[in-house]
């Protein structure tokens, strides 16, 4: 009897095991994120996902005065150098702009996430042109990126693995 149980106890495990990490979203690996883009005619929003430690460098709360520094640092690089990791053709006029971050902890405190929110307002579409990503620039730390774009009915996914990468909206 036992044989047959643990088989289907494994299985169940697992099962919920899943379904947690689909529910999450993702799995906290370090060096490694996710980055949405949904944009409709001109305007849209990016989502950058990321374990804080391939943001920041370290994953605990900062307290000494050298980790605030490190901590506000790459919260600023978020803000001011995104037109620096996500280049949009010129000539359709791109801002983009934070719109809101948030950071979690697990309950254990060994891990910590970070999702940053961002607005774009560009003077064209930017259906039919070619966007340029280089994240580890910026963030040496952020090696791999999995990328969902939706622009207009286009809809793409792409790997960004540390080397600046185009990706066309076509």
């Amino acid at each position: 009897m036992l044989k047959v149980i643990m088989p289907l106890l494994c299985s169940l495990v697992l099962s919920v095991a899943l379904a947690e990490v689909k529910r999450k979203g993702h799995v906290h690996q370090h060096g490694k994120g996710s980055f949405s883009i949904a944009i409709q005619g001109t305007q849209g929003k990016l989502e950058l996902k990321s374990p804080i430690d391939s943001i920041v460098g370290f994953e605990h709360k900062p307290k000494k005065p050298k980790d605030v520094a490190i901590y506000d640092k790459a919260m600023t690089k978020l803000s001011s150098e995104i037109s620096k990791m996500v280049i949009f053709d010129p000539t359709l006029n791109c801002e983009i702009k934070k719109d809101l971050f948030e950071t979690s902890q697990e309950s254990s405190g060994n891990h910590s996430d970070i999702v940053v929110d961002y607005n774009v307002i560009c003077g064209k579409s930017p259906e039919g042109t070619t966007m340029n990503l280089d994240f580890s620039k910026t963030f040496p730390r952020l090696k791999e990126v999995e990328i969902s774009i939706l622009v207009g009915v286009l809809q793409k996914s792409a790997a960004y693995t540390g080397s600046p990468l185009a990706v066309e909206l076509k």
